[in-house]
């Protein structure tokens, strides 16, 4: 199970809601963190800056290798976030 910590929170305050953070295929590892949000509108944050933002604040096998914005995210009835979905979309790319 991947867990991103606060760290994380001060970027994320640009977000519209709370990052996911899965797990995907890596050739050579495995597995890899990536993380899928959803800006705001009228944010330009590029995955680029929350990596960069994740140097030196996280452990290398804790930050995103990369960072996929989406217009929303799968969620259940009651509001949680439907990570297997999220696997699912893009356990194909790597």
């Amino acid at each position: 199970m991947l867990t991103f910590g606060a760290t994380f929170k001060q970027k994320a305050e640009k977000f519209k809601v709370k990052p996911a953070v899965i797990g995907v295929p890596n050739p050579i590892w495995g597995e890899s963190v990536k993380a899928v949000g959803v800006l705001k509108e009228g944010t330009v944050l590029t995955s680029e800056e929350i990596i960069e933002f994740c140097n030196g604040r996280l452990p290398s096998y804790k930050k995103p290798k990369s960072v996929e914005f989406v217009d929303e995210l799968p969620r259940n009835p009651s509001g949680k976030i439907l990570k297997i979905e999220l696997r699912e979309t893009y356990s194909n790319e790597h």
